[in-house]
C-alpha cells in the first residue's frame, strides 16, 4: 500500500513538475528555470524514496513486533499443555496411590479378621476339649460311684 501511494505521489510530483516545465517554456524562462525544476524533481525523487525506506522499516518492525507475540503465545500454550499433563499426571498418581492404599488397608482388615476367627476357633476348642475331659470326668467318678456301691 505505501509503494502504491508512494507511485502515485510520484507520477503527480513528474505531472506537477511538467505543467511547470511547460509554464516555463511558455513564459520564456531560462535555464535558471530549468535547473531549478531539475532540482524540483530531485527533492520530491528523494522525499518519495525516503517516505518508501520509512514505510519499509515501520513493517519490518510489526513484523519482528508479530512474530515476537506468535512466540510468546506459543510458548504460553506449551506450558499451559505442560501444566496440564503434570496436572493429569498427579490425579492419576493419587488415583492409584488412593486405591493401593485401599487394597493394602482392605488386606489388613482381612488378616486382623482371620486372626481373631483362628482365636475364637482356638478358645472353642479349648472349650471342647475342656467340656469333653471334665464330661469324662463326671462319667469315670459315675463309674467309680457306681462299681463301689
Amino acid at each position: 500500500m505505501a509503494t502504491q501511494a508512494a507511485e502515485m505521489q510520484a507520477t503527480q510530483s513528474d505531472i506537477a513538475l511538467a505543467n511547470t516545465l511547460d509554464q516555463l517554456r511558455a513564459t520564456g524562462a531560462g535555464a535558471g528555470g530549468a535547473t531549478a525544476l531539475a532540482r524540483a524533481a530531485a527533492q520530491s525523487k528523494q522525499e518519495i524514496s525516503a517516505s518508501i525506506e520509512a514505510q519499509e522499516a515501520a513493517n519490518a518492525r510489526l513484523r519482528a513486533e508479530g512474530e515476537a507475540q506468535r512466540q510468546q503465545r506459543v510458548l504460553s500454550e506449551q506450558q499451559r499443555v505442560q501444566q496440564a499433563r503434570m496436572a493429569g499426571q498427579e490425579f492419576m498418581f493419587g488415583a492409584r496411590e488412593g486405591r493401593e492404599l485401599q487394597q493394602l488397608e482392605r488386606t489388613a482388615a482381612l488378616g486382623q479378621q482371620e486372626r481373631m476367627l483362628q482365636q475364637q476357633y482356638r478358645q472353642q476348642m479349648i472349650g471342647a476339649i475342656s467340656g469333653t475331659a471334665s464330661s469324662i470326668g463326671s462319667i469315670g467318678a459315675g463309674y467309680a460311684t457306681a462299681t463301689a456301691g
